[in-house]
């Protein structure tokens, strides 16, 4: 093996190293993202294991509960998502809510 193929060698393994790293760090940062439940549409639920995609789904849900309770962001309350008991909570009026 001459000089310069190991040379491209070493910074072949150092690249490979530098973007694995980066992706554990790009892992950690959606996982962070995805289980907050507030930006769905950000979480890359590709990246996810089974048990962190379930965690997801219900941060997710959780989060859209809030959403819909608050009544402050109707268009973002994404109704279908919602148990038949939460939908029946949520169409109470704010006041009634937390009295049931």
């Amino acid at each position: 093996m001459t000089l310069g193929q190991l040379a491209v060698l070493l910074s072949t393994a150092l690249a490979m190293t530098v973007t694995s790293a980066q992706t554990d760090l790009q892992r950690a940062q959606n996982l962070v993202t995805c289980l907050s439940g507030n930006y769905p549409s950000l979480c890359k639920q590709a990246w996810l294991s089974t048990d962190e995609r379930a965690k997801a789904e219900q941060a997710e849900r959780r989060e859209n509960l809030r959403t819909c309770m608050t009544g402050r962001f109707p268009s973002l309350c994404q109704k279908s998502r919602l148990s038949p008991e939460e939908a029946k909570q949520v169409s109470l009026p704010i006041a009634a809510r937390g009295a049931t």
